[in-house]
């Protein structure tokens, strides 16, 4: 199982759209294949950050599943536009310790 992290900076005064079009797009992930679940967190210190934290089967799953499908470019269209910065995304894997 391997999390994926993705960081969104978006434009104060765009903040409601951008939870507006999240709401609209986390059914595209959720359904996608390999996919366990994925929230949405929003940071209590500077409202304008949110952490999107997604449970995958595998990277492929992320990358060539979900990336290459065309729920993506829909998933893209309903988020991007709202942001002020680039997103940063990366995998993690669960240490068992």
């Amino acid at each position: 199982m391997i999390t994926e992290e993705a960081r969104y900076e978006v434009h104060a005064d765009q903040i409601d759209e951008f939870i507006k079009g999240f709401t609209a797009a986390l059914p595209l992930i959720r359904a996608a294949r390999g996919c366990h679940g994925a929230t949405l967190h929003r940071s209590v210190e500077n409202p304008t950050q949110f952490v999107l934290l997604v449970s995958w089967e595998s990277i492929p799953d992320h990358l060539e599943g979900f990336r290459e499908a065309p729920e993506f470019e829909t998933w893209r269209s309903l988020t991007r536009p709202h942001l002020s910065a680039p997103v940063f995304m990366h995998h993690l894997g669960a240490l068992n310790i």
